[in-house]
């Protein structure tokens, strides 16, 4: 009996050796994977945050009626794109009027503006291109940019932003309250 005990110790103690070894020995660990870091246009996203839908209505109807990057900077937007508006329409002006003047007869003289109808042309088709670009920027993008934010969020949750915005509601004593809001 203790001759079969010890061959089935034995064999046990040849199959449990290898086994042991196999799990002591010692595996590199896996290659920690590179954080993905975000890009530029994420960054510029996860920074700015989510738009208020009151941001957003504003700056789109106030933009769409007087322009020169006023939406955009109702939006928060005006260093981002605003300031090619402003840029653009006022280029637009300038080529309708006072260039053509300036150009075509001279200050305090009869102008002739039948000479410079290139130059207002193309100040009316870069106007209306700006103006119609300026339109399309702040009815379209924002909800854009939204919905990109979420999905930024889902990826990079460790970069969720903490927004403070301030606000004004009118009272039943025809008073205002004003406040801070946080979002987060």
């Amino acid at each position: 009996m203790t001759v079969v005990f010890g061959n089935i110790i034995f064999i046990l103690a040849l199959f449990l050796f290898p086994v042991i070894g196999i799990s002591a020995e010692k595996h590199p660990a896996a290659p920690a994977l590179p954080m993905a870091l975000p890009t530029p246009d994420e960054n510029y996203l996860l920074n700015h945050g989510e738009m208020s839908t009151t941001r957003y209505l504003g700056g789109a109807l106030v933009g769409s009626f007087i322009g020169i990057g006023s939406g955009h900077a109702i939006q928060g937007r005006f260093f981002n794109k605003g300031l090619y508006f402003l840029s653009g329409e006022f280029v637009g002006i300038l080529l309708l009027e006072p260039v053509p003047a300036l150009v075509c007869g001279g200050l305090g003289k009869g102008v002739d503006f039948s000479k410079c109808e290139p130059i207002q042309t193309a100040g009316l088709v870069i106007f209306l291109a700006t103006k119609a670009w300026e339109i399309f920027d702040l009815w379209v993008i924002p909800p854009l940019e939204n919905s990109e934010y979420r999905e930024l969020i889902k990826k990079y949750p460790d970069k969720k932003r903490v927004a403070f915005q301030p606000f004004i509601f009118p009272t039943s004593s025809n008073g205002l309250v004003a406040g801070l809001a946080m979002s987060f």
